[in-house]
């Protein structure tokens, strides 16, 4: 990920007032922090579907008109707790006022984040601890700025290192990114760490086994990437070999995770 070059992107979106003038309609912000408790109490597991319009290879949606009526179709389904949506416009083609069409789930506003303007709609916000060190800005100012507006914070990690550093702010939440290859995998972050902060894993469990030993080690949720989420039918099939999959938890075991967690 070239930060320079998305850092001068950003503020230039910036300076032309893109966060000011598109700023969505302020509506009362919903918890995710809750959504993922509740859910997990019920016995099943957190789902959040990421949504991105395009990236610099491809494009995943026709047109934006297209997205937005596939927002109308995932809202029906009743095992979405969260849509993260990516939003920056100038690399992703994202548009602030989709914040304002009126969906039924909570809304992770998700964008190249490094300036406390930017924060203005959706429920909670990901921040990535590498973007602001690139951009000479502190996460725990940010997370700070983003409570103050009754953001809840998704703080993103792929490392142990970073993990431990995010365990020690005041992050709701803690999104560990498997990246294919990588030596550290969410497996052996969460098998190495404790928090009772909610753990969301986004990528790497392609497999059943992998979701239950993922759950079992401490996850609290799963992020369904734009790879899976932009195809209705391959999406609906992850969810359901996710169901699948904790309903093979011994029951004893899922329990005593409750408990600890």
């Amino acid at each position: 990920m070239d930060y320079e070059k998305i850092i001068k992107t950003v503020n230039s979106t910036i300076k032309a007032d893109y966060y000011y003038n598109f700023a969505p309609v302020r509506k009362e912000k919903k918890s995710l922090v809750e959504e993922l408790e509740k859910v997990f109490l019920e016995g099943k597991i957190p789902l959040v579907v990421e949504i991105v319009y395009s990236d610099e290879k491809k494009s995943y949606f026709s047109s934006k008109n297209s997205l937005l009526s596939y927002l109308d179709l995932l809202s029906k389904e009743k095992r979405i707790s969260a849509f993260d949506i990516m939003l920056e416009p100038r690399i992703h083609g994202g548009d602030l006022r989709w914040l304002n069409k009126d969906i039924s789930k909570l809304l992770i506003v998700n964008d190249y984040i490094i300036d406390s303007s930017q924060l203005v709609g959706g429920d909670a916000v990901i921040l990535d601890p590498n973007l602001l060190a690139a951009a000479n800005v502190d996460l725990n100012y940010m997370i700070d700025q983003a409570h103050d507006l009754a953001f809840e914070t998704l703080i993103k990690v792929k490392t142990y290192k970073e993990f431990q550093i995010v365990k020690k702010t005041e992050a709701d939440i803690i999104l560990i990114e498997n990246i294919s290859g990588a030596s550290e995998n969410a497996l052996s972050i969460l098998n190495k760490s404790e928090t009772k902060r909610p753990i969301l894993i986004k990528n790497g469990f392609a497999t059943s086994q992998d979701i239950r030993d993922l759950i079992i080690s401490g996850a609290k949720g799963f992020e369904l990437s734009i790879n899976i989420s932009a195809n209705h039918s391959l999406l609906i099939q992850k969810i359901n070999q996710i169901d699948k999959a904790i309903k093979s938890i011994d029951k004893d075991k899922y329990e005593d995770m409750i408990i600890v967690n």
